[in-house]
């Protein structure tokens, strides 16, 4: 039965069962109030009164149970909860991948050793635009390309992946072994096309690691030559921020 018409049963049960008690007459501040029936009616009201209120309560109980109830989910406990898959925590001895012997990966953890000024953080904001003043400290890493430490640089060499190294420094120094020379072509102004010129070194290759230097960490020129090898389109390129002073400050060219 609807839980509406238990209700209205529920009610006329009521009235009856008041109806049997109070017409019957009653007394109210003393005086007596005569009832509106005879003792056999008020016996009949009653127990259909009753009837009804017990009919309608048992209608509604039923009428209850078939109320749909409404479910929700309880979060998993976090003892239950699968744990995020995150991948191995920074410093892990998890597998990396191996570089491969073409250069594309010339950075090595194990092999990075800083020598002089090589690894002095100036607080120069790296930028993506060639610096006028060569001549000055430089950031501690370049947009688009990847620093490469001295001894990453010699651990390249040593087992000899395939890289070109590029020495872009005008004055005369010391070339670290095998250096290709393409001197100003970190200056400001280039007197010849930069992107013809390492489209010659590199016979048009530019998926060739190529890894530029300069005097030290206190030179853009290897900077800017990075830049715009980047820009010209090479894939993989490395700017060797230790240069002449810090392959000196490591005793390689005496070995």
């Amino acid at each position: 039965m609807p839980q509406n018409l238990s209700i209205a049963v529920f009610v006329l049960g009521a009235v009856l069962l008041l109806l049997s008690l109070v017409s019957g007459g009653f007394k109210i501040f003393g005086s007596e109030v005569p009832g509106a029936a005879n003792r056999a009616a008020r016996a009949v009201a009653f127990v259909i009164g009753l009837f009804l209120i017990g009919f309608a309560l048992w209608h509604y109980n039923d009428a209850q149970k078939d109320v749909p109830k409404l479910v929700t989910a309880s979060a998993p406990s976090p003892a239950t909860s699968p744990a995020p898959d995150v991948g191995p925590p920074l410093g892990s001895s998890a597998p990396q991948p191996k570089s491969s012997p073409t250069g594309a990966g010339l950075n090595d953890a194990e092999a990075r050793q800083v020598y002089g000024e090589e690894g002095t953080d100036f607080g120069v904001a790296p930028r993506n635009s060639v610096q006028q003043t060569v001549s000055s400290p430089t950031p501690t890493s370049i947009p688009g390309a990847r620093v490469i430490t001295t001894g990453e640089l010699k651990n390249a060499m040593d087992a000899g992946r395939s890289f070109l190294l590029i020495d872009v420094w005008a004055v005369p120094h010391p070339v670290l072994p095998n250096a290709k020379s393409i001197p100003n072509i970190g200056m400001p102004y280039p007197p010849y096309d930069v992107a013809t010129a390492l489209a010659t070194a590199t016979g048009g290759d530019k998926s060739v690691a190529l890894v530029f230097y300069c005097q030290g960490a206190s030179c853009w020129e290897s900077y800017n030559a990075a830049l715009r090898a980047k820009n010209a389109g090479y894939a993989n390129v490395y700017w060797y921020r230790g240069g002449v002073l810090a392959w000196i400050a490591a005793g390689y060219f005496n070995s």
